[in-house]
């Protein structure tokens, strides 16, 4: 099941989930349901679609990173945590601005949303993440220099209920130019292990997101430039394309 985070452009009080239905002018509206097959079910109620704006589905109190956690030819990388600013986060529609003094690459991941259910830790959904980055002040760029900039983690404005990790392809391109690539199954901690690394450093609450790391790059590092397009691809999640002002 895909969802969506929405608010009536009339209440803006008040969010919900939704769930494309076959009219693509009505969503149906959806709740966490932790008894259900996906841990949302269905409410049989129907809302028009251009009553409500999309908004990011982050609406937890932390973004949890994991860097270097792709095997790299050559190279012994441990896997490192970060934390992510809510003030980074940006949706795809927007056409992302950043500060061009500074110089950014993209890097595509997936993010993966999690619940708390008295210390037992569930998976929500899975959304597709392109993690924009600078140079920071450590080796390995994973610092608030390099992490911190607004606008520069881009949510795709869904996530999915049914993706399970397994050995999916993921790429980034830049301006049609494969730039990252790797396998799912090459992650060095399995999501089970990064939510038990991570949770061993950070309290892990409802509706936060871990990103599992980007893949290696197959050439050298590309800065993004206005008007560049980069686009992020998860087999059998999807893609999305993020354009830059």
């Amino acid at each position: 099941m895909r969802i969506k985070r929405v608010i009536n452009k009339n209440d803006q009080n008040n969010w919900i989930w939704i769930t494309d239905t076959d009219d693509p002018t009505h969503f149906e509206e959806v709740y966490v349901d932790l008894s259900s097959k996906n841990n949302f079910k269905k409410s049989g109620k129907f809302i028009d679609y251009k009553n409500f704006d999309i908004l990011s589905p982050f609406c937890g109190e932390k973004i949890l990173g994991l860097g270097l956690n792709f095997k790299r030819t050559g190279i012994d990388v441990s896997p490192e945590a970060f934390l992510r600013s809510k003030k980074s986060v940006s949706l795809k529609e927007n056409s992302t601005k950043l500060e061009y003094n500074k110089n950014f690459w993209g890097e595509p991941e997936i993010g993966v949303m999690l619940y708390n259910d008295n210390g037992k830790i569930l998976v929500l959904g899975t959304c597709l993440i392109n993690d924009l980055t600078c140079q920071g002040s450590d080796e390995y760029n994973h610092d608030i220099v390099a992490k911190g900039a607004p606008s520069s983690l881009v949510l795709s404005d869904w996530f999915e209920t049914n993706f399970k990790i397994k050995n999916q392809l993921i790429q980034g391109f830049h301006d049609g130019q494969l730039h990252r690539s790797g396998q799912l199954g090459e992650m060095i901690y399995s999501l089970d292990e990064a939510i038990f690394f991570l949770g061993k450093k950070y309290l892990i609450e409802s509706y936060d997101i871990i990103l599992l790391g980007t893949p290696p790059r197959v050439n050298g590092r590309i800065y993004l430039k206005r008007n560049s397009k980069y686009k992020v691809l998860v087999e059998g999640l999807g893609e999305m394309v993020c354009t830059f002002s």
